[in-house]
């Protein structure tokens, strides 16, 4: 029997070769897979939980925790400063119902800014910006309290503004002159001068102004009743 040529030998051994180092290209391919976010996440609520802390303020041997969810704007005041804690326990505190505080911040000039914080409640309102607070009073009741500030203009004129509010929801009353009275604006928004402030029964109150109507010299006193928000 005869022996196939030489060259034709090597053509098969070629190919042989050639099927052995052949791989399919699906094979090699590898599927790359999204990096994950959970770590990425957790550092940046970490990182957001470090950047506002909780503060405690101390009254009357107290400790209430001040949050920028709770009290955003008494929060932002006192995060202005170097030591906000301590800035937060410097302040001017004036007790109403249990757990609840009127507070003098941000002052220049003599005239502060005041708002109500209520613990129970875990919020607070704001009463009036860069004023004096010349007077405050409760109704029989203690459920209302009346607020009294003053501003002073450019010539020495001082102007009021009357602020009533239910200390139990701590929301402002609103206030409409009893029938037959003189009509005159509302006590707000400093439109003139206040004398007096005082309670009466059946949820009204009494109000000693200047005499915007006639321009006399003479006070007058108009009745206004309040109603609960």
């Amino acid at each position: 029997m005869s022996r196939p040529p030489l060259f034709i030998c090597i053509i098969m051994i070629l190919v042989l070769t050639g099927c052995q180092n052949y791989q399919p290209i699906a094979e090699a391919t590898t599927t790359e897979q999204e990096p994950s976010t959970e770590p990425i996440q957790e550092k940046e609520k970490q990182k957001e939980s470090d950047t506002i802390p909780e503060l405690n303020l101390h009254i009357n041997e107290k400790t209430y925790t001040i949050t920028q969810k709770s009290y955003p704007i008494l929060y932002r005041y006192v995060s202005g400063f170097e030591n906000p804690e301590k800035q937060l326990n410097a302040l001017n505190y004036s007790p109403l119902l249990e757990d609840q505080y009127l507070i003098e911040f941000a002052c220049q000039n003599n005239t502060c800014s005041h708002i109500v914080l209520d613990f129970h409640l875990e919020t607070s309102f704001l009463l009036n910006d860069l004023s004096v607070l010349k007077s405050f009073d409760w109704s029989t009741d203690k459920r209302f309290i009346s607020f009294l500030f003053e501003r002073s203009n450019n010539d020495g004129v001082k102007k009021h503004h009357l602020a009533i509010m239910d200390l139990y929801t701590l929301e402002p009353a609103s206030l409409e002159l009893v029938e037959d009275e003189p009509l005159i604006p509302l006590p707000n928004q400093y439109q003139y001068e206040i004398k007096s402030v005082k309670f009466i029964d059946g949820n009204q109150i009494q109000i000693e102004t200047e005499d915007i109507i006639k321009k006399s010299s003479r006070n007058v006193t108009t009745t206004w009743q309040y109603d609960a928000p």
